[in-house]
């Protein structure tokens, strides 16, 4: 199978639209749609996806040839080159525009804590709300390459599905003990039962092959039908532990199954949009739109009496985009390139 499969790309864009809604539609859409949860779910997934992809085949390399690596050392650089240089210009441009929240916690969000931030504050603070699950992958790569480094392979499956399980569990003691929404959203066990689907599709497809179009397009359609009751269940009885075990099942299945098909590749007209050349373009801008886009909406344009509601929404979008791709062009392209430095040298599957 191709390393590089367009179509995820495609799905970074869907993932973004998913934020750039919740973030700029009216508060009465977003708040029925929750696109921006289900955005950051995708990103989650693909995250896990990717990354335990990547591990599962530095691990097989090691062990085929029993010779020294240094495929965890060059896993990290080229995390660091993926990551800081646009998250460290974002803050220093929050900065720069004066965002209140930002100055006053500046060292948490330098060093990936603004999940634990907010959740202190019990608020998103506004235009830095998107840095909270930078953080979250952040934590997630100090633990999970070395789960999967050094847990023995008759066991890791096990440990992927314990993962996913943490995760719902935590966030029952989260609400037992009376913590509030915030923490109980975002603080990094939270995202577990994303981060573990993803690893747990990329583990299926590494060592049993991958899904079948019957169990893609079950999970697909059992998903969007399943969809309309999990919101009906978050709506009325948002903090219990069948809505939490409903929503988990409807969207870690959903992405499962979508992930799962685009990795593959859709063959269907869906297939062929998520590989539209515009689309791919705007999921490789993904990264610098989703930490640009609300300072550029909260900061640079602020609530103006504008002769059409969609007048701000519209500019912010605008901005974000050519923000971003200045970003892609000349920030992250020459310090993706810096990659080939530190191969993993792996095989491909």
């Amino acid at each position: 199978m191709k390393r590089y499969r367009p179509q995820l790309d495609g799905l970074r864009a869907v993932a973004v639209c998913g934020v750039l809604f919740q973030h700029y539609a009216p508060v009465e859409w977003s708040r029925l749609f929750s696109a921006g949860g289900w955005g950051v779910g995708l990103f989650f997934v693909l995250s896990g996806y990717l990354i335990t992809g990547i591990l599962l085949r530095g691990k097989t390399d090691r062990e085929q040839t029993h010779r020294p690596s240094s495929f965890l050392k060059n896993f990290y650089i080229r995390r660091a080159l993926r990551i800081m240089p646009v998250y460290y210009a974002a803050l220093v441009l929050g900065w720069w525009l004066g965002v209140v929240y930002l100055r006053e916690s500046f060292l948490w969000h330098a060093a990936f804590l603004s999940n634990i931030y907010f959740s202190l504050q019990n608020s998103y603070c506004g235009a830095i709300s998107p840095f909270w699950s930078l953080a979250v992958e952040q934590h997630f790569y100090l633990f999970w390459p070395w789960m999967v480094w050094m847990t023995p392979e008759h066991r890791l499956k096990k440990t992927i599905l314990g993962l996913i399980l943490s995760g719902y569990v935590f966030r029952l003691i989260a609400l037992a003990a009376g913590w509030n929404a915030v923490a109980r959203a975002i603080l990094t066990p939270c995202a577990f039962e994303l981060l573990g689907t993803g690893a747990l599709l990329a583990y299926n497809n590494y060592k049993e092959g991958p899904s079948s179009g019957s169990t893609i397009r079950i999970l697909l359609t059992g998903g969007l039908c399943l969809y309309p009751l999990a919101l009906l269940f978050q709506i009325k009885r948002p903090d219990t532990a069948l809505t939490f075990a409903l929503n988990g099942i409807v969207s870690c299945g959903f992405y499962y199954g979508l992930v799962a098909g685009a990795a593959q590749g859709f063959q269907s007209a869906c297939g062929k949009w998520l590989e539209w050349k515009p689309i791919v373009y705007l999921g490789k801008l993904s990264y610098g739109i989703y930490l640009f886009h609300e300072l550029i909406y909260s900061q640079i344009l602020p609530e103006w009496n504008y002769h059409w509601a969609g007048t701000r929404a519209a500019l912010a979008f605008t901005g974000t985009l050519i923000l971003s791709i200045v970003s892609y062009e000349l920030l992250e392209t020459p310090i993706h390139n810096l990659k080939r430095y530190f191969p993993y040298n792996t095989a491909r599957f």
